[in-house]
C-alpha cells in the first residue's frame, strides 16, 4: 500500500490518469456492506488483475474532472482526510479477513 499525497488538483488529475483504476471515495458512492466491499476488492485484485488506485478528496472534495471509473463511499457521512484514511485502511484489513473466513469480521443479523 502506498500513500501518494499530490500538491495540487492539477498533480492529482495527472496521476489518476496514469492508473489502470482509479476509483473515487465519495459520499454519495455506492454504498456497500463489508462483505460486499470484501468481495468487490478482491474481485478487482484477483479477476481483473490490476493495480487499485482509491482517492480520498481533501477539504474541497476531489476535482470534477478526475478521469475515475467508480465512485465508492465508506459512509454516507463526511470525515477529515485523516480519518477516512485510517477507515480505509480498517475496512481493507476487514476485507482481506474476510476473504479468509477468519473471525475477525463477526457478521450477526444485522449489516455488515
Amino acid at each position: 500500500m502506498e500513500w501518494i499525497h499530490p500538491k495540487d488538483d492539477t498533480q492529482l488529475i495527472q496521476l489518476a490518469a496514469k492508473e489502470v483504476r482509479s476509483v473515487a471515495l465519495d459520499p454519495n458512492g455506492t454504498l456497500r456492506t463489508s462483505p460486499d466491499f470484501s468481495t468487490w476488492l478482491i474481485d478487482a485484485f484477483e479477476k481483473r488483475g490490476c493495480r487499485l488506485t482509491l482517492l480520498i478528496g481533501g477539504a474541497d472534495g476531489l476535482p470534477k474532472e478526475l478521469p475515475v471509473q467508480e465512485k465508492i463511499s465508506l459512509s454516507p457521512l463526511t470525515f477529515t482526510h485523516q480519518l477516512t484514511r485510517l477507515v480505509l485502511v480498517e475496512q481493507i484489513y476487514r476485507a482481506l479477513e474476510i476473504s479468509r473466513g477468519s473471525p475477525y469480521h463477526k457478521s450477526g443479523d444485522g449489516p455488515g
